[in-house]
């Protein structure tokens, strides 16, 4: 669980940052996904389409024994993949300076 957290946290940060101009904006966009996160009803699209909600269905999964190991950590994968699309291409067009 550490290990997906800390991945898509990386990602979401970095994808949240590249979209931002300014890195307090990026600071505060990630506070409020992380605080949407824990407030989001967990059986609600919602909660689905955030971040953090491989870390939510692998503890459900360790503690309970209901969740899905398979779709949390496909999940995080997904995650990376779109926060991995999203921030390449943007870091890149800054780098070259258009």
């Amino acid at each position: 669980m550490l290990a997906v957290t800390a991945c898509t946290a990386v990602a979401a940060g970095s994808a949240l940052g590249a979209v931002a101009r300014r890195e307090q904006d990026g600071a505060l966009a990630l506070f409020i996904v992380a605080g949407l996160q824990f407030i989001a009803d967990p059986p609600t699209l919602l909660a689905h389409v955030l971040p953090f909600w491989s870390t939510r269905e692998l503890a459900t999964w360790a503690v309970d024994g209901t969740g899905s190991p398979a779709a949390g950590l496909a999940h995080a994968a997904a995650t990376v993949a779109v926060c991995a699309l999203v921030s390449v291409p943007l870091r890149a067009r800054r780098a070259s300076g258009r």
